[in-house]
């Protein structure tokens, strides 16, 4: 991080519901490395994605801070619900091609009148993401973007830029994750107890590095920012 001070924006989520024109990315203890290394980011809102990135911040910014994420766990239930009640088209870009399409099919059987819009993987590259983007314009309603930290965000930047109208949610490995199960991802006693990560670990054996090691030197590195006065945590 450079010696200016930077901003970073946190939603409370307090009384949080169902918002249009809401457009946002989650954060936690392993994304938050991309946003230290790219102060463009400080552009974007983001909820705290997880227990514990929501303990933190809410210590450092003395602040009450919920806990989402665009998961079943979480946002997607509600924002997806709303959107077939309100044939508000739905895009979903991320994963594999093969997986999306999974993806697409899984959510149609539990939203059967849910309006899809543009559902492509997430494997393209920087030539092709003003094509990308400006489909999603001509659709608006609801982008879901999984694309992994960085590459998700500068698109969501894009979007706002180029006037997108509707609801924008970041989800990283949301896609794929559900692809791959036939029920939820997460058993129900993982997520009643919020040791999601311990499934997570179980699941995706890679995962546990980001857990063990990425976790506690980003969360020191938050702290001693704050603490320093080099990073400010702005509470909306």
């Amino acid at each position: 991080m450079n010696n200016k001070t930077r901003y970073l924006r946190i939603k409370s989520g307090k009384d949080w519901t169902v918002d249009e024109n809401e457009k946002i990315s989650f954060l936690n203890f392993s994304s938050i490395t991309t946003y230290f290394e790219n102060s463009d980011l400080d552009r974007v809102e983001y909820y705290c994605d997880g227990s514990l990135s929501s303990v933190v911040v809410g210590v450092l910014s003395r602040t009450k801070i919920n806990r989402f994420s665009f998961d079943f766990t979480s946002m997607a239930d509600p924002v997806l619900n709303h959107a077939e009640e309100k044939g508000i088209p739905v895009n979903i870009i991320g994963a594999k091609e093969d997986e999306v399409a999974d993806f697409a099919v899984k959510i149609k059987k539990h939203y059967p009148k849910l309006n899809l819009g543009v559902v492509r993987d997430g494997y393209f590259g920087n030539d092709e993401t003003g094509d990308v983007v400006a489909s999603l314009v001509d659709v608006g309603g609801v982008a879901i973007l999984g694309l992994g930290a960085g590459k998700q965000e500068k698109v969501l930047m894009q979007l706002i830029d180029k006037g997108f109208k509707g609801s924008c949610y970041t989800c990283g490995g949301f896609v794929r994750q559900e692809s791959h199960s036939q029920g939820d991802y997460y058993p129900k006693i993982f997520d009643k107890l919020n040791i999601r990560f311990l499934y997570r670990m179980y699941k995706e054996p890679h995962t546990i590095t980001r857990y063990l090691i990425d976790y506690p030197k980003n969360i020191l590195l938050l702290a001693y920012l704050v603490i320093s006065g080099k990073l400010k945590i702005k509470i909306d």
